[in-house]
């Protein structure tokens, strides 16, 4: 039994819930009875597929933010250096790369570039549709920046590929799930069969 005050991992299956608090596409698709929540089974299969598949999404979230800060690091550094060679000066344009929070609950981090304009004020860079910052959109920076950019982007872009992927795969399980039809019980139909032909012959 787990000390008092020890906290549960957020992406832990259990029995009885599936997945992330924060992703509603993976709460129970329908709450259980009291006589249930008194004497919890196993839960569905689908509820254990939806609970697993919400975890292993939590966990390949959080290595690729790893990632992502791992690569944010390495090209600042990368950046300063290159600029203290080439001698670059206060006025010259600066790039930059920062990773946003996610802006609401169950949301995805963003890697985002942009170009200091002067001290303490930033110029967001747009990066479009794709899930890579395309060549133009470092049309401003130096020559130096933009092959840094450029190449970083290779691994920026793959990150962000799949953090796309996964929202799409949560939306397509929450509208999956949502349009489940309400089906008659399959078990009452031959007795209700067998009724209706005694009816009948009556």
């Amino acid at each position: 039994m787990p000390e008092r005050g020890t906290a549960t991992p957020k992406s832990q299956v259990t029995g009885g819930a599936a997945g992330h608090p924060d992703n509603g596409w993976a709460a129970p698709s329908r709450p259980r009875a009291a006589d249930d929540a008194r004497n919890p089974g196993p839960p569905p299969e689908s509820e254990v597929a939806v609970a697993a598949l919400a975890n292993w999404f939590a966990l390949e979230r959080l290595q690729l933010r790893a990632a992502a800060d791992t690569s944010e690091i390495a090209v600042m550094e990368r950046l300063r250096t290159e600029r203290r060679r080439q001698g670059v000066g206060p006025g010259a344009a600066r790039l930059g790369l920062r990773i946003r929070e996610p802006r609401r609950p169950g949301g995805s981090f963003t890697i985002e570039w942009f170009r200091v304009q002067r001290r303490g004020r930033t110029q967001y860079i747009a990066r479009g549709t794709g899930d890579a910052y395309p060549r133009y959109a470092f049309a401003g920076a130096l020559p130096w920046e933009r092959g840094i950019a450029v190449e970083a982007e290779q691994t920026l872009g793959a990150i962000r590929r799949r953090l796309r992927l996964m929202k799409d795969i949560e939306r397509r399980v929450a509208d999956f799930r949502a349009s489940a039809p309400q089906l008659p019980d399959i078990e009452k139909r031959p007795d209700q069969s067998r009724a209706a032909a005694g009816g009948e012959s009556a």
